[in-house]
Order: structure tokens, then C-alpha cells, then sequence
């Protein structure tokens, strides 16, 4: 079952997390792994059921580390002018068309609608 598991977390990092330019909460928040990175190293360590409870506790901390960081979020008006420019004091780099993955740039970046790389698991 943890060959599984790794496996599972192994397609999630390749073909999932690239399309969301998601980046762990936890991780932005405490600089630290990311929730895949750590469910990877207790599947390797651990039994499936304990590897799974500590899996479900990071995810937990993982939630909570987001709901910290949006509440801390400034916030950034995404409406462009009708120009079609953006208005002064957006970010380019929470464009979620940009390619950049705005997580990584710049946790400050990191709201709803500017993109969605904290939005799920």
C-alpha cells in the first residue's frame, strides 16, 4: 500500500501540481518541505496507516498555514483597466496566464482569484 502511495503523490507532482503552479502552504508559511515531499519520506519511513494518520495531521497543519497566509495577504486589485493594462499596484506575477508559479515568487502574492496555487491538495 505505501508503494501506492508514493506512486500516487508521484503523478500528483508530475502532471497535477504543474497545472495548478501550486505550492504547499506549509511550505510558503514555514519555509520547510512540502506536504508531497513529507508524505513521501514517511511512506518511505513508516506502515501505510501510521504514514497516513501523519500525512492527514500535515494536511490539517497545511490548512490552517493557509488560512494564516491569506488572512495576511495584502491585497491586490486583479481588474485590469479597460485599456487592458493592469491597474497600478497589481503584480504581473499572480497572473495565473504568466507561467510563473506565483507561490514560489512571492508568498505576499498569494490570494483568491489572483491565482489558484493554494487552492486544494
Amino acid at each position: 500500500m505505501s508503494t501506492m502511495a508514493v506512486g500516487a503523490i508521484g503523478v500528483y507532482r508530475h502532471y497535477l501540481s504543474p497545472l495548478k503552479g501550486f505550492r504547499c502552504a506549509h511550505a510558503a508559511l514555514h519555509h520547510r518541505g512540502t506536504c508531497s515531499d513529507f508524505g513521501l519520506r514517511v511512506y518511505g519511513r513508516h506502515a501505510f496507516s501510521k504514514a497516513t494518520a501523519m500525512l492527514r495531521r500535515r494536511f490539517a497543519e497545511c490548512r490552517s498555514a493557509y488560512r494564516v497566509l491569506m488572512a495576511t495577504a495584502p491585497a491586490v486589485d486583479q481588474k485590469p483597466e479597460q485599456d487592458g493594462k493592469r491597474k497600478a499596484g497589481t503584480r504581473s506575477d499572480c497572473d495565473p496566464l504568466s507561467g510563473v508559479d506565483c507561490c514560489s515568487a512571492d508568498p505576499s502574492c498569494i490570494e483568491v482569484g489572483a491565482c489558484d496555487c493554494l487552492g486544494g491538495f
